[in-house]
């Protein structure tokens, strides 16, 4: 899977003094991860019980907030070529960073095609994460009817019938979502992913700006 090249840095230099910034773009290092974990689940022979999937998703995310995080440090940088004035743009979750950053960042000339479904597997990613890296064990109240065992209280203890001293009952309970990921799943956010960088991140960390396409629209 060939990945498209970018600067691997911004260089802003003030030629009547001693002082520069300098922006990174590590972007390479992720996707080139990324594409090597693609090749790795497609030749995984295990289902479900791999691990590969759980490592997969946690990758996938951190690259999605890399590659969202340099595009909002890219503009920063233009902003301050331009005005002298740092404009540092934040938002309160990942989602709404993927969604409204192409937005902001363009002059609100251009937004994010939501139903393009490159977009939709990025948003389930953003969900997978969440729910992956917080998962909690909630106390709940079964469902199940739980059995009789005739039990008393007398003379301030509990007491219950011999032939009650054991009892079978079935519990159900939920799935966890490590075990619900598949390596299907997995490649379909990751082929996502590289498409995102390739249509989205390449033209503006490249050109400061975007091109029409599946998923970049104009901002009607």
């Amino acid at each position: 899977m060939e990945l498209r090249k970018y600067p691997d840095f911004e260089i802003l230099w003030n030629i009547t003094g001693n002082s520069a910034y300098v922006l990174t773009n590590d972007i390479e290092r992720y996707y080139m991860r990324i594409s090597d974990a693609i090749d790795d689940l497609e030749n995984d022979k295990k289902e479900g019980s791999s691990y590969l999937a759980f490592a997969f998703i946690a990758l996938s995310a951190a690259t999605l907030e890399y590659t969202l995080n340099l595009m909002s440090s890219c503009y920063s940088l233009n902003e301050f070529k331009k005005n002298e004035q740092w404009n540092n743009l934040t938002y309160e979750k990942l989602r709404d960073k993927l969604l409204y950053l192409v937005r902001d960042v363009s002059g609100r000339r251009y937004q994010l095609n939501k139903n393009n479904n490159n977009i939709k597997s990025l948003l389930s990613l953003i969900k997978l994460r969440n729910k992956l890296m917080h998962n909690t064990e909630a106390v709940k109240i079964s469902k199940n009817k739980m059995p009789n065992v005739n039990a008393q209280i007398i003379d301030g203890g509990l007491v219950i019938p011999r032939e009650k001293a054991f009892v079978e009952c079935v519990i159900k309970t939920t799935g966890n979502i490590v075990d619900t990921l598949t390596k299907k799943q997995c490649i379909r956010i990751g082929k996502s992913l590289i498409a995102f960088k390739d249509k989205v991140a390449a033209p503006y960390l490249t050109y400061h700006d975007f091109e029409e396409n599946d998923m970049v629209i104009a901002n009607s």
